[in-house]
């Protein structure tokens, strides 16, 4: 497909720009990454660390909380 690599690039660029402001201008401290999960650079955790190191540090602890309660209700539905 031509211009694949191209859209996927400036799609990257759009994702950092919108969360550079919504982190700064906005106040926003957490944001919902639905992805492939595929690993890149700037993702959305570490752009809105730039902004505001202190509350994306408290986002990766709500992460990880969020992580652990999923795994306790997966084995109590079993």
């Amino acid at each position: 497909m031509p211009g694949l690599r191209r859209a996927a690039v400036e799609n990257r660029r759009f994702l950092r720009r919108v969360v550079r402001l919504l982190a700064a201008e906005a106040g926003i401290s957490q944001f919902l990454d639905i992805g492939v999960g595929l690993p890149t650079q700037g993702a959305v955790h570490e752009v809105a660390r730039e902004v505001n190191p202190t509350r994306a540090s408290s986002m990766r602890t709500m992460i990880r909380s969020s992580s652990r309660m999923a795994r306790l209700c997966s084995r109590s539905a079993t």
